[in-house]
């Protein structure tokens, strides 16, 4: 029986700044909005992902400023969030229709990303620039026009594509570790700690691996071992891929099973 490999879901987040600010304009040409993008903190991306803060209500710019380094009056100026996601508003816009339209438009566009249509994780987009109509503003024309500026703002900060990096927790022999160490590298992960289960004669090994590497792990490590290693595994942590032509290939492969264009958009196509 052949088994196919295991479906890897990635996320698409920022490795930097925005290098520019980028500004769109509302199909009607009423309406405009610039916005620039930039990393959360781990920290802060890692509590929200366990629920282990709440950003929802009036105490969020009060954990923000201090809790995760924001400052106070940039904390003061959040719009809200969309998983790990959020928007910053620095223009004197108080409108809550409007605070919606891009509310709304930053959690469609979190859901599927620019990149290849993953989720994003962890970036903060800032409006710096705001100019609406009080009349020529459909809900349409303002989703239209945010989500071009969130997008070329994604483009414009180093985007990056993030994979899942599994905790394997083995446990075998003394005899045999040599041999784990062995498989462990060759799937590109680490050893990250060795030791004895205390009162037993059995070693337990930890080691980060991607993902996409663990679909054959275990029985390598069994073949390598003669039976004797008994992995686990649980998601630990997001990790960036480094090796550019592997992160342009995986987009590439992910942009065709989400039945995507397989070319990732141009900045052009959202500086309307």
């Amino acid at each position: 029986m052949n088994v196919s490999a295991p479906l890897i879901h990635y996320r698409e987040t920022v490795g930097g700044a925005s290098d520019r600010v980028c500004k769109t304009v509302s199909g009607n040409g009423r309406n405009a909005v610039a916005i620039t993008a930039e990393p959360l903190r781990e920290d802060l991306v890692v509590d929200i992902e366990k629920g282990a803060v709440s950003l929802s209500g009036p105490q969020a710019a009060q954990l923000l400023s201090g809790q995760y380094g924001w400052d106070g009056a940039t904390a003061a100026k959040l719009w809200g969030f969309s998983e790990s996601n959020c928007v910053v508003n620095f223009t004197p816009e108080t409108d809550d229709a409007v605070r919606s339209a891009v509310l709304g438009a930053l959690e469609r566009l979190a859901a599927r990303g620019v990149l290849c249509g993953e989720p994003m994780r962890g970036v903060r987009f800032n409006v710096v620039e705001l100019s609406v109509h009080p009349q020529h503003r459909s809900p349409k024309h303002l989703a239209d026009c945010v989500e071009n500026a969130l997008s070329a703002a994604f483009l414009c900060a180093r985007p990056t594509l993030l994979e899942p990096i599994n905790l394997v927790e083995i446990q075998t022999e003394g005899s045999v570790v040599g041999n784990i160490y062995a498989v462990i590298a060759e799937e590109q992960g680490e050893v990250i700690s060795e030791g004895p289960l205390r009162g037993t004669p059995i070693m337990k090994l930890c080691a980060h691996v991607p993902a996409s590497r663990c679909h054959n792990i275990t029985s390598r490590l069994r073949a390598a071992t003669s039976g004797r290693a008994f992995p686990s595994f649980g998601l630990y942590h997001w990790e960036a891929i480094k090796d550019s032509a592997l992160s342009n290939q995986i987009i590439l492969d992910v942009r065709r099973r989400n039945q995507l264009p397989l070319h990732v958009p141009l900045l052009e196509q959202f500086l309307k």
